[in-house]
């Protein structure tokens, strides 16, 4: 069997009049079964990738490229499934990387606390005790980073409750006694 418009098939020169330009075009959207609008090739987020992992706005662009192009809705779902896949790698490589961070923060906060010599939940009692008198949420992300909690727990070193002024004078002192 041959193509009986092998003919129609082939490019036009840059020169061709727009009637035969249109005339291919609609000739290749007939072959390719082209929706009449980029919409028509329903792209939509699948259910497996993660509302923060998807670009609506890319979508309706990557859509209007290959409406332009004449793509078949095949190849669409074909390159719009390479990009939530695309996707989905990309969300557990940020997991992977986020849980090995805090897996190598939580080290050096363990490390801290031996060379302080205080357990980890005494120093983690001191870093929240300090982190909470200036105001600082303690359920923040970065309140489990080394060099954040660090600087908590020694400032609580510095102001611990032995150090903090009261106004009130040491035993056998009044006023401006000296």
């Amino acid at each position: 069997l041959t193509l009986a418009g092998k003919k129609a098939l082939q490019p036009l020169p840059d020169d061709a009049p727009a009637e035969a330009k249109a005339e291919l075009q609609a000739h290749l959207r007939s072959i390719n079964r082209v929706p009449e609008k980029p919409e028509g090739y329903g792209i939509k987020r699948p259910d497996d990738v993660p509302a923060e992992a998807w670009n609506d706005e890319f979508g309706a662009r990557a859509a209007a490229i290959m409406h332009k192009h004449n793509l078949s809705p095949q190849a669409a779902q074909e390159l719009i499934g390479l990009q939530a896949e695309s996707a989905k790698t990309a969300v557990k490589q940020a997991q992977d990387f986020t849980t090995k961070f805090y897996a190598d923060e939580l080290s050096k906060i363990q490390q801290y606390a031996q060379q302080n010599n205080v357990t980890f939940e005494q120093a983690k009692e001191q870093a929240e005790r300090a982190a909470r008198m200036v105001g600082f949420d303690t359920k923040h992300p970065d309140f489990m980073t080394a060099d954040v909690f660090k600087a908590f727990a020694k400032f609580s070193a510095m102001v611990g409750e032995h150090k903090i002024v009261t106004g009130d004078a040491p035993e056998g002192r009044h006023g401006d006694e000296r």
